[in-house]
């Protein structure tokens, strides 16, 4: 059995989360409004929760294409009044191995609380592209004060993006990520110390094309949202690796009353405090949808984006949110 130093271990009194207070939008990136995939953890230190997400230079002129989610940095945003304002902080400090304008994408930040550093998982590409174009890579970077990274290696993933990490029961720590070489579905790798990582081989949540993994405990099980284009879907398991399909959630048929929360959720980040469950999500509230199917524009109203939260709820063994709950006083 390998030294446990599980996540939910790091709560104490000072981690809350204030959703009544919490305004939505959340967030929005100060600086180019494209706010996507945020990675939210506590620190302590500072009594505070601490966000990075991917920076989309959505108000960017003059970009063709997707060009606006390519050149892209780590945004940092931190909270100080239990998650309801959150201050812009500026961008990770991550070395590159290329020279010139070179891409970030979803970060992944956990803490290492038996050694005292901060790991972040991130993809990266080398260059700008106006289609989905460029060579995937997973990049692991250490860290003890946050926002000043070192570059620690190249996890063996090629064409693979949006690293999740969790510890799990017996101490390990597993990643999920989409590999879209195969498909796009979600595979493994597993660590026992954040540093050496075996591939497993191995599809979970298997049978769907998908994105974003994000895996919690809550309620004596584990959980996994992805993001599937339209809303989250959620799995549940017992083990952390043989899931179940269990609700679709935050879908376009299902939009929300707050402002900016009209349309599906996105890629998100869960937030576990006790017997709570929250989870932070983007949306791009500027698109029309005929059909259920986007309409493709090079505009900043299609491409700005914004963070919102809501509490997820276990109800007949079914994960459920009402994004409204809080809203409209439910």
């Amino acid at each position: 059995m390998l030294p446990i130093a599980l996540l939910g271990s790091l709560i104490s009194n000072a981690q809350q989360i204030d959703i009544e207070k919490a305004p939505a939008p959340l967030y929005r990136d100060p600086v180019y409004d494209g706010v996507a995939d945020p990675s939210i953890i506590w620190d302590d230190s500072g009594k505070q929760w601490i966000m990075y997400y991917t920076s989309r230079r959505a108000n960017k002129t003059g970009l063709k294409g997707v060009e606006y989610c390519y050149g892209t940095t780590i945004g940092i945003a931190t909270s100080k009044d239990n998650g309801v304002i959150w201050q812009y902080e500026g961008v990770a400090n991550l070395p590159q191995p290329d020279k010139g304008l070179n891409t970030f994408w979803a970060p992944q930040v956990v803490y290492d609380t038996l050694k005292g550093v901060y790991h972040m998982f991130v993809t990266y590409i080398k260059g700008v592209y106006t289609d989905w174009g460029g060579e995937r890579q997973i990049f692991r970077y250490t860290s003890k004060d946050k926002i000043n990274w070192q570059f620690a290696e190249k996890i063996a993933t090629t064409g693979c993006i949006d690293a999740m990490v969790f510890q799990i029961k017996n101490g390990y720590w597993k990643m999920w990520y989409k590999d879209e070489k195969r498909n796009s579905r979600i595979y493994t790798a597993i660590s026992e110390d954040l540093t050496d990582w075996q591939l497993t081989d191995t599809e979970e949540a298997a049978g769907n094309s998908h994105e974003g993994p994000v895996v919690f405990s809550f309620k004596d099980q584990y959980w996994m949202l992805t993001d599937m284009w339209n809303g989250l879907d959620v799995y549940t398991s017992n083990d952390a690796s043989n899931w179940e399909y269990n609700n679709t959630i935050l879908t376009l048929k299902e939009p929300g009353r707050r402002p900016d929360d009209n349309v599906m959720g996105r890629h998100a980040d869960v937030i576990v405090l006790k017997n709570k469950a929250y989870v932070i999500y983007f949306t791009h509230p500027g698109r029309i949808y005929k059909n259920e199917k986007e309409k493709s524009e090079s505009t900043y109203r299609y491409r700005r984006s914004s963070l919102q939260i809501a509490e997820l709820e276990v109800k007949e063994g079914k994960l459920n949110c009402n994004r409204d709950k809080y809203y409209l006083g439910l």
